[in-house]
């Protein structure tokens, strides 16, 4: 019975070996890459798994597949092709509240006080 009990013990903490040093970081490092595959825009620079650099210029979400740009050449790839990014795109310009300002007080507060130029032609 003590024998039998030793063997269970074993096959246990060998099963929990091979669960975190195997499995778990295997689904952690499978995670990573879908995160990375989702999170794609375009603009984004990335390289394929078959090592060629190049610029997404389209996603086609149902299909999914990405068109790359490379020197003026556009080639269709699995999205699951997809390796690294290198770069994430430029995020777009934020209006900021000064942007959505009206002109007019701008140009209130310059008739207010003579500039150079009106003092020239006033001469």
């Amino acid at each position: 019975m003590n024998r039998t009990l030793y063997t269970l013990v074993m096959y246990a903490l060998l099963f929990l070996g091979l669960y975190f040093f195997l499995i778990r970081p295997q689904k952690k490092r499978v995670k990573e890459a879908q995160n990375m595959l989702n999170e794609l825009e375009l603009g984004d620079t990335i390289v394929t798994i078959g090592g060629l650099y190049g610029v997404i210029s389209e996603i086609d979400e149902t299909a999914g597949t990405i068109v790359l740009e490379c020197d003026g050449i556009y080639l269709t790839f699995d999205r699951r092709a997809v390796r690294q990014v290198i770069s994430k795109a430029e995020s777009k310009r934020t209006t900021s509240v000064e942007d959505l300002k009206p002109e007019e007080d701008q140009d209130a507060k310059s008739e207010g006080s003579p500039s150079v130029a009106d003092e020239d032609e006033q001469d």
